[in-house]
């Protein structure tokens, strides 16, 4: 309003609601964390200065949950008011121990094993506060009564609250607690908590099969129901727990073994005896006059016992009519004390064995130690397996959480339970827990930062002469002849092969066992019940190697680029759960493809395929202990494609990209570009040029050297668009910018993978009566990610721009006469960077669309760039470039780049790469953890062989049992060292967390 005197009154913000206050039992669960042990109890005596003070408890909390960073050394803390958050916080400031405070340390997350109790732990009214309270778990116990409802003539809550004879009558309670432990168990799921391993005590083992996936819970529900009306009319009996071994029991047993039984062997020291009750007290008297103690059990029959073979053939009819399904999540069997995948519960005797034979609990818990689960959670209404396993670990560091306990309100103990998984490194949904809840983030204390001072020396740059030619940064992969050295050994081992449909896999492991392997065959779908039959095998039965050709199932070209696109997350997503299964196995994933290599031409290239391509080299820098290697066969092959493939497993060598065809083994090498055309493409001043990505940095810095170039109109795409050109930012100043050299700009917001939008885009250029002459696809996103930690959706995310965008362009461009056809790649689908597999597989994928532009005689280059100075993902990512700098990767600048980008946007190559790198300073640290041939052009010369030095002198002299102690010891004073940090390190923390 120029020239005009206005006043604009705004209204005062409507008050914030009052905070909401936890449910009476609940209270309240904070959670804490630090990057050491003493910054944790700082931020402990913060945290306990600001609930002091607090009105809005519950909020604080939920802000520790939601809005901080979980580090390592971790406490949770749990209270009822905030004066006992306070006293809990300020003890544990203290370092002492406190009452509501549970402390750990996540180096790693544990593993985790579910325990469904048996019968005898119910009580009167168990779980009503968590009916009342939790969405979740009160949709569960709606789901079983409507099922139980019909089945035991009552509705369920009458049973487990109003009545309270009911709960201990056994034809209820079985039905009754298998239907809490099921919603206990949806209950921890929503929150997060997903466990490696289930197992349960008897009737528990319903609710475990059911929580595996073994059984429908409609079905299961009611075979429980019909098992506990069975079991009700049978006559009672007598069962006791006995403090001593089985083989004593056992001997006592065996002059009644028809009146009296072993029901359980609990502990190694904790025998159940189950039958008649005038035989159990006699031989209790017995066991007493030898001094052996003894407790009588409050259950209403003789489980596990010959008083229940009345009832067995009536038992195994009803669960006949159960369908199963293997599990999904690996089992401990009750019977034998030994992992499932589920098959076992498919035969129906299995339940009439599960009534009558001793249940297996301390064989259970043992299995489960032994695959290395170091926590275990009770799902049941009161902690009874908890006790048994602290018996059975025998000293072993273990974590026992219960869910809930008789006698605590249900709400406060589940908290306690989460602030314990939390602080041994359990990762929870935060907002689950607080769902219903009009919760909001407040103010929290900041973290205390353990300061402490650190002198740098500048690093010393090597001198370089002011004229370094750019055409000394271009690169590109060759794949040229190598011939395989003769295996040093037949493959051997046993392997597990992931099938595909055409048939390789199958032909693979017939080769395999020709050559005296062991080879197990398997759909991807049944990956994770083959991986809890293998996992923890020892010596000749380990699994030696993964060979995944599932791949291969993917095809080439799609008839359109959703379904090529859909085809391409799948295979990627597949790729990733591979790579946890390797590292479950400890074994080398080898993955294999056909066409995904460009060491092939005149094949059709399969996008989905390359795009494991950039995954695979990532894999490989993260976990180079469990890479295999990529392996590209070229289409059509011969019938020795299953032996070629045995003898490359077998090679005694360290390529790991490797491409085997008709024309013999290729391997892929970097080399430096042989000659780049002289002048940059020429522009059209009467054609238009598209830039989709075209707001960030490479997309405005291109924007600009097209504006140079002569082109006189440009459509600039990006995901929100410019809705203000006159307004701030970097965007509409680089918009104005070009307007003033005269360029007629057009800004479009669109999502580059929405053909539909992107068709409305290029119609509307069409109808301005300027032809398209040229695409420049710059659009991308980066949140970078470990394999480790990756999820699919940050995967997706990364695929839809790169990948999708490019099919998308492809499609709608393919009958224009573009001049050219530039997709900004990166170097990370060549050589690799830590955290970024799904951009790498993503870039990898926009790769190939173009190799197949270039097959089908269509314009298309893909640049793998470096790190550019101040634009592209290395400067989006926080460190990235940092990072990079240190390993001799020095970032383009923006200038010689886009004189690179004109020279290579009619490049021959399709696919140059483009870095500047010290690689007398790459290769060691790109080496470090194995060879990579790839770069083997450009390694230093060897040095000479290190002279003996006074601390390999003292190695020599000390003895061997001292020898690892003084290699940790020296390992740790370098590592201080190069950190300019002051000893001791804390040695079990990952040398990146470090600093390194």
């Amino acid at each position: 309003m120029g020239g005009t005197n206005a006043h604009v009154i705004v209204e005062e913000a409507p008050g914030a609601p009052a905070p909401e206050e936890p449910s009476e039992g609940r209270g309240y669960v904070l959670a804490l964390s630090a990057k050491s042990e003493e910054a944790l109890l700082a931020l402990a005596e913060r945290y306990a200065d600001r609930c002091a003070e607090a009105a809005d408890l519950a909020d604080l909390c939920y802000t520790s949950q939601v809005a901080r960073t979980h580090f390592e050394h971790r406490l949770g803390a749990t209270a009822r008011s905030s004066e006992g958050l306070v006293r809990a916080l300020r003890e544990a400031a203290r370092g002492s121990e406190a009452a509501g405070v549970a402390r750990g340390r996540a180096v790693e997350r544990p593993r985790i094993a579910f325990l469904f109790s048996g019968q005898g732990a119910q009580y009167w009214r168990m779980g009503r506060e968590l009916d009342r309270e939790e969405r979740v778990f009160r949709a569960a116990l709606d789901r079983c009564d409507a099922v139980l409802r019909p089945l035991l003539g009552r509705p369920l809550r009458s049973i487990l609250y109003d009545d309270g004879g009911l709960i201990d009558q056994t034809a209820y309670t079985q039905p009754a607690l298998v239907a809490l432990e099921w919603a206990l168990w949806e209950l921890w799921r929503a929150w997060g908590v997903e466990p490696d391993y289930l197992a349960g005590h008897s009737v528990g083992e319903f609710a475990a099969a059911a929580a595996a996936g073994v059984f429908r819970l409609e079905d299961c529900l009611a075979l429980v129901a019909e098992r506990g009306r069975l079991m009700q009319a049978l006559p009672g009996g007598l069962m006791a727990s006995v403090e001593a071994e089985a083989a004593l029991v056992a001997a006592m047993v065996e002059t009644r073994r028809d009146t009296v039984a072993i029901a359980a062997l609990n502990a190694p020291r904790q025998t159940v005896i189950s039958g008649s009750a005038p035989e159990v007290r006699q031989l209790l008297e017995a066991l007493a006059a030898d001094g052996v103690r003894s407790r009588i059990l409050s259950v209403s029959h003789a489980f596990h016992s010959s008083l229940m073979a009345p009832v067995l053939d009536d038992i195994e009819a009803a669960a006949r009519r159960l369908p199963a399904s293997p599990a999904r999540i690996p089992l401990v069997l009750n019977l034998t004390g030994a992992l499932s995948d589920g098959s076992d519960l498919a035969d129906p005797s299995y339940f009439r064995r599960h009534a009558r034979e001793p249940v297996q609990f301390a064989g259970t818990v043992e299995e489960l130690l032994r695959r290395g689960v170091s926590l275990f959670v009770e799902i049941g209404p009161h902690p009874v397996l908890l006790g048994l396993v602290a018996e059975c670990a025998a000293g072993a560091a273990v974590d026992l959480v219960p869910t809930l306990r008789r006698g605590r309100e249900d709400l406060e103990e589940i908290g306690a339970g989460v602030a314990r998984l939390y602080s041994q490194g359990v990762n929870f949904c935060w907002e689950s827990l607080h769902e219903g809840k009009a919760r909001r983030r407040v103010a929290a204390p900041t973290y205390p930062f353990q300061r402490e001072r650190h002198w740098r020396e500048p690093a010393r740059r090597p001198d370089r002469t002011p004229e370094t030619r750019t055409e000394e940064w271009v690169y590109r992969v060759e794949w040229v002849e190598a011939v395989r050295s003769p295996a040093s050994t037949e493959p051997g081992g046993r392997w597990l092969i992931v099938e595909d449909r055409l048939g390789v896999g199958r032909e693979l492991a017939g080769a395999l066992e020709r050559g005296g392997c062991a080879a197990v065959r398997i759909r991807p779908g049944e990956l994770d019940t083959m991986v809890s039959r293998l996992e923890g095998l020892q010596g000749a039965d380990r699994c030696r190697g993964i060979v995944s050709l599932a791949a291969l199932d993917a095809g080439a070209a799609g008839p359109d680029p959703a379904g090529e696109y859909d085809t391409l997350v799948e295979t990627t997503t597949g790729a990733l759960h591979l790579a946890r299964v390797a590292a479950r196995l400890a074994a080398p994933l080898w993955l294999v493809t056909s066409g995904g290599a460009a060491a092939w031409d005149g094949v059709e290239v399969s996008v989905a395929q390359a795009a494991l391509w950039g995954f695979g080299r990532v894999l490989g820098l993260e976990h180079p202990e469990t890479w295999g290697g990529l392996i590209d066969l070229e289409p059509d092959m011969p019938e020795r494609m299953a032996d070629l493939l045995r003898e490359e497993l077998g090679a005694s060598t360290v390529e790991d990209q490797v491409a085997l065809g008709v024309s013999g083994r290729r391997v892929a090498r970097l080399a430096r570009a042989p000659g780049l055309p002289a002048a940059p493409i020429p522009l059209r001043s009467d054609g238009v040029y598209l830039i989709t990505g075209g707001l960030g940095g490479l997309g405005l810095a291109s924007a600009r050297w097209l504006a140079e170039q002569g082109a006189r109109r440009l459509a600039l795409c990006g995901r929100r668009g410019l809705p203000e050109r006159s307004g701030g930012g970097a965007p509409a100043e680089a918009v104005r910018a070009l307007e003033a050299l005269g360029v007629d700009v057009r800004v479009f917001s669109a999502d580059v993978s929405d053909e539909a939008a992107m068709a409305r885009i290029l119609a509307d250029i069409e109808r301005e009566g300027s032809p398209l002459c040229g695409v420049v696809h710059c659009a991308g996103v980066a949140e970078p990610s470990p394999v480790a930690e990756l999820r699919r959706e940050t995967l997706e995310a990364a695929l839809r721009p790169k990948a999708a965008g490019s099919l998308v362009l492809d499609r709608l461009t393919r009958g224009l006469n573009l001049d050219f056809f530039v997709t900004s790649s990166s170097i990370a689908s060549v050589l690799g960077s830590a955290r970024a597999a799904h951009y790498a597989a993503a870039n990898a994928a926009m790769d190939s669309i173009v190799r197949r532009r270039r097959a089908r005689a269509l314009p298309g280059v893909s640049i793998h760039w470096g790190p550019w100075a101040g634009a592209g993902m290395a400067t989006a990512i926080a460190g990235t470039r940092e990072w990079l700098a240190t390993l001799g990767v020095e970032p383009l600048p923006p200038a010689a780049a886009l004189d690179l980008f004109g020279r290579l946007a009619a490049s021959p190559d399709p696919e140059p790469v483009v870095v500047r790198i010290d690689w007398s300073r790459f290769q060691p640290v790109y080496e470090a953890r194995r060879r990579r041939p790839l770069i083997s052009a450009f390694a230093p010369a060897s040095a000479e062989a290190a002279l003996p030095t006074s601390f390999s002198r003292r190695l020599a002299e000390v003895a061997p049992g001292e020898r690892a102690a003084l290699v940790r010891g020296h390992v740790a004073q370098a590592t201080a060292r190069v950190l300019g940090a002051e000893p001791p390190l804390d040695v079990d923390r990952p040398l990146r967390d470090l600093g390194l």
